[in-house]
């Protein structure tokens, strides 16, 4: 959770700094990945592959799933934790590289 807020919170801190009409967008964005996060139901209830596989790659997903599993007493799935992990750290490496990128703007906009 720490690398994809990270990530995230970098990466749209930049967007943010460089274009600022983009703060618009983030309560859409934020709402998409809401419905896009198994909070309420287990990812297991999700019949279509094609479905559970985009799912998968959503960071959150991957921390609810090692907390919900001692909950329940199952063993979690390894595959979408992995996948979780993989895109957190791609998340944090590109919010860092862009913030670095865009960190020229800041002064100039303020």
């Amino acid at each position: 959770m720490i690398l994809a807020a990270t990530g995230a919170g970098t990466l749209l801190a930049g967007l943010t700094a460089k274009y600022r009409d983009f703060r618009y967008t983030i309560p859409f964005i934020l709402q998409f990945l809401f419905f896009g996060t198994q909070v309420i139901y287990p990812i297991q209830q999700v019949q279509q592959p094609w479905l559970k596989t985009i799912l998968s790659f959503n960071p959150v997903n991957a921390a609810i799933e090692l907390f919900r599993a001692p909950l329940y007493h199952v063993a979690p799935d390894w595959t979408l934790v992995l996948r979780g992990t993989a895109v957190a750290i791609v998340l944090l490496f590109t919010g860092i590289y862009f913030f670095r990128k865009t960190e020229v703007y800041f002064a100039d906009l303020a």
